[in-house]
């Protein structure tokens, strides 16, 4: 998440293990402050142009209300100047950019503060024996991928070999198949007919 300090005029971004970068901002001017509270990014655009604002340029965006007020590139001053976005150094805000992903919570805080270990009873804690189960449970799902990829790979051969077999038998192969069945059961009739009227055993023969 980032903190976005208003009395420090500073952005800090942290994961789980603690602060991982932090910078000068430039916050609203009075009549138009930055608004307190928790937000969350809820659109990114890398080259950003306003449309309340003249078309300013407004590099690596990333929008925190749908009323305006987002992070982005822009010039630092030293002091709170934007007309109520937060203001970032331009290498810093395309460095964010990149690591940043929609949904991450974003606070703006009067004053400067950061995140705090605590615990409570009432909160949920990790179940040892899923805990120590979850090798076991890994290596069934691993052997389980292995065997379904192994059906699928099988599938995928058999799939082939029956449309290389369906190849063989296209209309037209069909269509040719037909007529020499046509003209094979034509000889046929003929031969049974000449065979009736035979009346020598040499004219049967033959």
């Amino acid at each position: 998440m980032a903190i976005v300090s208003i009395s420090a005029q500073k952005v800090t971004v942290y994961d789980a293990d603690g602060w991982i970068y932090r910078a000068p901002v430039s916050s609203g001017v009075k009549g138009r402050e930055t608004p307190a509270g928790v937000f969350a990014l809820v659109e990114k655009d890398k080259d950003h142009h306003s449309t309340m604002y003249d078309d300013a340029w407004m590099p690596n965006m990333q929008r925190i209300t749908w009323n305006g007020v987002a992070l982005h590139g822009g010039p630092l001053p030293g002091y709170a100047a934007s007309h109520g976005c937060v203001r970032m150094p331009y290498d810093f805000a395309e460095k964010l950019f990149d690591k940043t992903r929609i949904g991450m919570r974003v606070i703006i805080a009067p004053n400067d503060v950061a995140p705090v270990d605590f615990s409570h009873p009432a909160l949920f804690v990790p179940n040892a024996q899923a805990i120590a189960a979850a090798p076991a449970r890994a290596e069934t799902l691993a052997r389980e991928a292995a065997d379904a990829a192994k059906v699928a790979d099988e599938a995928k051969k058999a799939s082939a070999a029956a449309t290389k077999e369906a190849a063989l038998f296209t209309p037209a192969s069909l269509r040719k198949l037909q007529q020499a069945k046509a003209r094979a059961d034509a000889a046929v009739a003929f031969a049974d007919k000449t065979l009736a009227n035979a009346k020598t055993d040499q004219a049967k023969a033959r």
